[in-house]
C-alpha cells in the first residue's frame, strides 16, 4: 500500500487507533507519503507514524509561494518527517526559490538517504551543490530531465564531495550534470554502482571516463537512438575503473536509427562500438558478468554486437592468459518484433556459435522481450 489511505484518517484514529498502530508497526501501511495527503494524521497528537515513513514525494511546484504554503501546511509534521530516508522531488524550478526558503525546507529532511530529482530547473550549478550538501547520509542520488541555465564555473563545481554516495543513476534529459562528471572530476570516494542514460550528445563531450570514483563495480551504460555520426567522435573509457565486476550495455539498436538489416559497411561505426567499450575494460579478469540488452527485428541486427571483434577480446593472448577468466555470468536481451519463429531459431544458433567460438557459451543466458 503505497499511502496511507484517506478514508482511515478520521474514523479510525478515533475508535481503531491501536489497531492502526499495530499495522504501522508491522510495516503494512503507510510505507511511502505524498505531500498532498496525510497532514492531519501526520499532525494528530496521538501520533506514532515517524518509524513507518520512508518516502515523501514533493511536487509539482513553480515559484516560491507554492514552496512556502507547502512548508506551513507539513511544519506540524516536522519531526515525522525528520525520519524520511527517501525524498523525490519532481517539476520544481528550483531557480525561482531563494536561498532561505530552500535551507528551511531541506532541513526539515535530517536523514535522507536517498534523493531522486526529476525534471528539476536550477539557476546555476551552485544550486545543485547546495542542495546536495545538505543530505551528507546520501547513498543513492537518481537525476532526470535536470539543467542549469547559467554555463558551469569550473573551478567550484570540482569541490562537491559526497563521501557516502555508493548509487549514481543519470538518466536521460541530463546533458549539464553528464559534462559535470566528465570536465570536473568530483569525488565520490564510496561509489560501486552508476548508471548513465544517453539520448543526445553534445559536441562538447568527446568522452566520456568515470573517474570520479576509485571502487566502482558495477556500470550501466544506455545509449538511446545514438546516430553513427554521435558514436563517431564519443568513446567511453572503462581504464581507470580497476575493480569493475559487472558491466551493462542496454539499448543497442539498428532499427530506431534505420539501419536495420542495412550492410554492415553503412553501420560499421555503430557496429563496432560494443567491442571498443569492452576493450577499455583495464581489469577484465575482475569482470564476472556482462550482459547486453539488443533491439532485434532482423536477423542480421544481432550483429550488432561485433561478434569478430569479441572473440578477439574474449580469447587468450599469446601468453595464454584469459582476459575474462572470472567471467560467470553472460546475460543477452533480445527485444523487439521478431514474430518469425524461424528467424528467432536462426538468431539463437549464430548467438551460440558466435560465443562458442568466444569461449563463453558456458556462461551464456539470453531472454527474448
Amino acid at each position: 500500500m503505497k499511502t496511507f489511505p484517506p478514508e482511515l484518517v478520521d474514523i479510525t484514529l478515533d475508535f481503531l487507533f491501536d489497531d492502526v498502530l499495530t499495522l504501522i508497526r508491522s510495516s503494512q501501511v503507510c510505507k511511502a507519503w505524498k505531500t498532498e495527503r496525510l497532514v492531519r494524521l501526520l499532525s494528530h497528537p496521538l501520533s506514532t507514524l515517524a518509524p513507518a515513513i520512508r518516502r515523501v514525494c514533493v511536487g509539482s511546484i513553480a515559484q516560491q509561494a507554492d514552496l512556502m504554503a507547502l512548508m506551513k501546511q507539513i511544519s506540524p509534521c516536522a519531526p515525522v518527517l525528520r525520519f524520511s530516508r527517501s525524498l523525490y522531488l519532481r517539476a520544481i524550478t528550483w531557480k525561482d526559490i531563494d536561498d532561505t526558503c530552500r535551507d528551511m525546507f531541506v532541513s526539515k529532511f535530517g536523514s535522507v538517504t536517498e534523493l531522486v530529482l526529476s525534471n528539476i530547473q536550477f539557476g546555476a550549478f551552485d544550486d545543485l551543490a547546495g542542495l546536495l550538501a545538505s543530505f551528507p547520509a546520501l547513498q543513492r542520488l537518481y537525476f532526470v530531465r535536470v539543467q542549469w541555465l547559467h554555463g558551469p564555473q569550473r573551478d567550484s563545481m570540482k569541490l562537491l564531495n559526497l563521501p557516502n554516495l555508493k548509487t549514481l543513476e543519470i538518466d536521460y534529459g541530463c546533458q549539464d550534470v553528464v559534462e559535470w562528471l566528465h570536465h570536473c572530476s568530483p569525488e565520490f570516494p564510496s561509489l560501486s554502482t552508476f548508471h548513465l542514460k544517453l539520448s543526445e550528445i553534445r559536441p562538447t563531450l568527446d568522452k566520456f571516463i568515470p573517474d570520479f570514483t576509485p571502487c566502482l563495480e558495477h556500470v550501466e551504460l544506455a545509449f538511446y537512438r545514438l546516430y553513427p555520426e554521435s558514436l563517431h567522435h564519443f568513446t567511453v573509457d572503462l581504464s581507470q575503473n580497476t575493480v569493475l565486476r559487472s558491466v551493462h550495455l542496454s539499448h543497442l539498436q539498428l532499427n530506431e536509427l534505420g539501419l536495420s538489416g542495412a550492410d554492415p559497411s553503412t553501420n560499421s561505426i555503430y557496429v563496432g562500438w560494443v567491442p571498443k567499450v569492452l576493450s577499455s575494460v583495464r581489469a577484465p579478469a575482475a569482470v564476472e558478468k556482462l550482459r547486453f540488452s539488443v533491439w532485434v527485428t532482423a536477423v542480421s541486427d544481432i550483429d550488432l554486437l561485433d561478434w569478430d571483434s569479441l572473440k578477439r577480446i574474449f580469447l587468450p593472448s599469446t601468453s595464454g592468459l584469459n582476459p575474462y577468466a572470472s567471467l560467470n555470468s553472460f546475460v543477452l536481451d533480445l527485444y523487439g518484433k521478431m514474430y518469425d519463429k524461424a528467424d528467432r531459431e536462426t538468431v539463437e544458433r549464430r548467438i551460440h556459435a558466435a560465443l562458442q567460438e568466444c569461449r563463453a557459451e558456458k556462461c551464456l543466458k539470453f531472454r527474448w522481450h
